[in-house]
């Protein structure tokens, strides 16, 4: 699995969904 404690994997996630225009999905708000 994917260390969601690790910022730039965050960052990245962030940066994915922003892509995808799917900022809804508040994977980072989850912290």
């Amino acid at each position: 699995m994917a260390d969601y404690h690790n910022p730039q994997f965050l960052i990245s996630v962030e940066a994915l969904a922003e892509q995808l225009g799917a900022s809804d999905l508040r994977i980072v708000d989850a912290t």
